[in-house]
């Protein structure tokens, strides 16, 4: 994947350059981080050098979600979106974290780890 079309395909959902050289998502009025993505490289994951981004190929993207999150079912639902939309887009794949694609069943199973992770923390506080 070049680096150009990354940068398209990611401001084209929304997804602006900031913190920890990574691009995030944020809610609708721009108040609320509701995602962030990293670059995958040979040896992990690794922000993006900007300067650069537009000559560099890009190995593949890392969606994620800071948990505990105040909205999140609203963040994991729009990431899981724009992730499978990128993926359509650059002709790719979404995968886990254990490189297993990710199926419907798998983004459910994902999906409630997150709100319960939100429901246990509001119990613990």
């Amino acid at each position: 994947l070049s680096g150009e079309k990354t940068l398209k395909v990611l401001m084209k959902y929304g997804l602006r350059f900031g913190e920890m050289s990574c691009f995030h998502r944020y809610n609708e009025d721009g108040t609320k981080l509701l995602f962030s993505v990293l670059q995958i490289t040979d040896t992990g994951m690794d922000g993006f050098d900007l300067e650069n981004l537009s000559t560099d190929p890009i190995k593949g993207l890392a969606f994620f979600l800071a948990l505990p999150h105040r909205d999140v079912q609203n963040a994991f639902d729009t990431m899981d979106s724009i992730s499978r939309l990128i993926a359509r887009e650059i002709d790719g794949t979404v995968y886990d974290q254990n490189n297993q694609e990710f199926t419907p069943q798998l983004r459910e199973h994902w999906r409630h780890l997150a709100i319960d992770y939100r429901a246990g923390q509001a119990i613990d506080a």
